[in-house]
């Protein structure tokens, strides 16, 4: 498997207006372009070593292939219709609100000034509350009169250098050509279609034939509005709350005994481990968080907010209907420690279609035993992630911490 491009050192362009956005990057593993739409439902995702094009539509496409069918037309590929409104940069009580969000994880203050990208900047340094992570900083330079992101510098503790620095050179607000956002697949690429289901009505995602793939916990029945602050009476298109939002997230917090009593499997856990206390559990299935009566939650919230759930419902978390061959079922996620020094700990089922994913991951993944069988570690000066398997589970332990804490949090888990 060729590394990813964006995985890489590398330069590259950037387009946004409205809905449509362009990133096109320039790496010595090669170049990819990646152009989204999401007023027609759809992104296109070009490898240039590989000569592989990807197209993904969503529901929106559909509905945009009947408004053709109706005289509305827009093609397929090529420019949408013109007129596309220019980008909303965020707004200072949307930049105060964030930045209160993280004042429980890290201090945050404006730390001078500079010019990026021809652009007067503030220097906006956070650094994290938590002891034992390896960030050691995030400085953020912020166009000062549009509140843009220009350039991100991220240090890991002990570092005198930035350890991932990525920024623009130039930068522009005028609006983009539409034509910009066009894209074709240059002639002999390998193009692969996938058409994607998010609302569940088409039970999961189609392939360009046409052939439908469950999701897990797919099914026709919609359970999750009647439970309280789940949005069920709220009108169709208006946004929920932050606290409606704050609730939902509330709700799928479980303890392990709650989480346990959810999945399908023996849930896995820290023994004997001391460096960092068990927070809370978190059981997904059909791609959102169940509540500890097994019901899904956010499926109302976002479907209000535009988007919408991959699960309508079900009776047990388990109940995924005529899933997929690659459906494992549903997934747990456990959370040690507090902050930018917590560890987490997912696993689920593993199929032989997950076994074999594991087995492309890209050389940047060394192995290592763990748990009793080989692993698969990413360890960087900014935390890291370990894939093993383990009693007929894939886990997945991740965190921004160093490496050995990782490693040692891996050896405790039974």
């Amino acid at each position: 498997m060729t590394q990813s491009p964006l995985l890489s050192d590398g330069a590259g362009r950037l387009w946004a207006q409205g809905e449509q956005a362009r990133f096109d990057a320039y790496a010595e593993a090669g170049d990819q372009v990646i152009v989204v739409d999401g007023a027609a439902g759809r992104a296109w995702v070009y490898d240039a070593v590989e000569n592989t094009a990807r197209l993904y539509e969503f529901d929106a496409a559909r509905e945009g292939s009947a408004a053709r069918a109706s005289g509305e037309t827009e093609p397929a590929l090529g420019p949408p219709a013109t007129g596309s409104p220019a980008p909303q940069p965020p707004t200072p009580d949307r930049v105060a609100d964030m930045l209160a969000a993280a004042a429980r994880f890290m201090t945050v203050e404006v730390t001078g000034e500079s010019v990026v990208a021809g652009r007067d900047a503030y220097l906006l340094t956070m650094t994290p509350a938590a002891a034992d992570t390896a960030l050691g900083s995030i400085q953020a330079a912020i166009d000062g009169l549009t509140f843009v992101p220009l350039r991100v510098d991220v240090t890991a503790r002990g570092a005198a250098e930035p350890t991932l620095s990525f920024g623009f050179e130039r930068v522009s607000y005028a609006a983009v050509d539409d034509d910009v956002f066009a894209f074709s697949p240059p002639a002999g690429a390998e193009v692969e279609r996938q058409t994607i289901d998010p609302d569940g009505s088409g039970h999961g995602a189609k392939t360009e034939e046409g052939d439908a793939v469950d999701e897990p916990g797919a099914s026709d029945d919609d359970g999750a509005g009647d439970e309280p602050g789940a949005g069920g009476d709220r009108g169709e298109g208006v946004e929920p709350s932050r606290d409606e939002i704050r609730l939902e997230a509330r709700r799928a917090l479980l303890d392990l005994e709650q989480a346990a009593a959810l999945v399908d499997f023996e849930l896995s856990a820290a023994e004997g481990y001391t460096a960092r206390a068990f927070r809370w559990a978190y059981v997904f299935d059909g791609g959102l968080p169940l509540d500890a009566a097994g019901s899904p939650l956010f499926s109302e919230v976002m479907g209000a907010m535009g988007g919408r759930a991959g699960v309508t419902g079900g009776d047990s978390p388990s109940e995924t209907g005529a899933a997929g061959s690659a459906a494992a079922g549903p997934g747990a996620v456990l959370l040690y420690g507090e902050g930018f020094g917590a560890i987490g700990l997912a696993q689920t089922r593993t199929t032989p279609e997950l076994r074999e994913t594991l087995g492309e991951l890209p050389a940047l993944f060394e192995p290592l035993p763990a748990g009793g069988s080989e692993a698969r570690s990413l360890l960087t000066p900014l935390g890291g992630a370990v894939v093993w398997e383990q009693d007929g589970l894939t886990l997945v332990a991740f965190g921004i911490v160093p490496g050995q804490d990782l490693l040692e949090f891996v050896e405790s888990v039974r």
